[in-house]
């Protein structure tokens, strides 16, 4: 999947619209509530080249794994669904205002394999709420925490509080688990850890 050079960021702080402008007149409006967002400011410009690399590392690592993100989400995920999920990182990583971790709505890991090492994007894991077990990719790293994005219709966390598919929330590393993976043939797993 590839950055079309005409992607347009447009954002119009009175209609709170936000989105980028995709090729032949089509948008990808926010999905974000406002209170997830930095104050925004009428825009009108084209997707970095940083901004072009990460869609493109981002969404070629869903494609790779795609299989296994249907079979654990029993849910499609074809060219239109990973770009989704490209974009919203898009938007996340260009307006989303700094997040408090959430942790205390996840069990901690009983086997915290993951911990140790660097994760990269792209990397499937599992958090559990207690009420639900929900497949994630984690977007980034920062020390002890990690951002990672929904990528199931949605994730129960409580009586009260739900994420919905392309939500994107903060966590200690030491709540993350292995997520579905595929084995090399001496049976080791291909997780995408530094």
């Amino acid at each position: 999947m590839h950055v079309n050079i005409q992607w347009q960021w447009f954002c119009e702080p009175a209609t709170k619209h936000l989105g980028i402008q995709l090729e032949s007149g089509t948008a990808h409006l926010c999905p974000y509530k406002a209170s997830r967002l930095i104050p925004l400011y009428p825009l009108q410009a084209s997707l970095t080249t940083d901004e072009a690399q990460l869609f493109q590392e981002f969404t070629e690592c869903l494609e790779e794994v795609s299989p296994l993100i249907e079979t654990s989400i029993q849910q499609p995920c074809n060219s239109d669904w990973v770009q989704a999920a490209g974009l919203n990182l898009l938007i996340i990583q260009r307006f989303g205002r700094p997040q408090l971790p959430q942790s205390w709505y996840f069990q901690e890991a009983l086997i915290a394999e993951q911990t140790q090492q660097e994760l990269k994007l792209g990397a499937l894991v599992q958090l559990n709420s207690g009420l639900q077990q929900g497949l994630c990719v984690v977007l980034q790293q920062d020390g002890e925490f990690a951002e990672c994005m929904v990528l199931g219709a949605e994730f129960v966390l409580s009586d009260v509080k739900t994420l919905r598919q392309f939500d994107v929330f903060k966590v200690m590393i030491n709540r993350l688990q292995r997520g579905p993976h595929e084995t090399h043939a001496d049976g080791s797993p291909t997780l995408r850890l530094a």
